[in-house]
């Protein structure tokens, strides 16, 4: 899994919420990428997510 630490919930709660998931997952080889600065739409390939494409 992969997050960035701009990358909010909808209603605005911090990216950490987004590590629950991971955290539920079960046991085994599993990794939990977190890229400073980035939100969901630098992974989408549009950049930083306050731009307009």
């Amino acid at each position: 899994m992969v997050t960035g630490t701009r990358d909010t919930e909808l209603g605005g709660a911090s990216w950490v919420t987004r590590t629950e998931a991971f955290d539920n997952m079960p046991p085994g080889c599993k990794w939990l990428g977190v890229i400073e600065g980035a939100t969901h739409m630098h992974f989408a390939g549009r950049g930083d997510g306050s731009q307009q494409t």
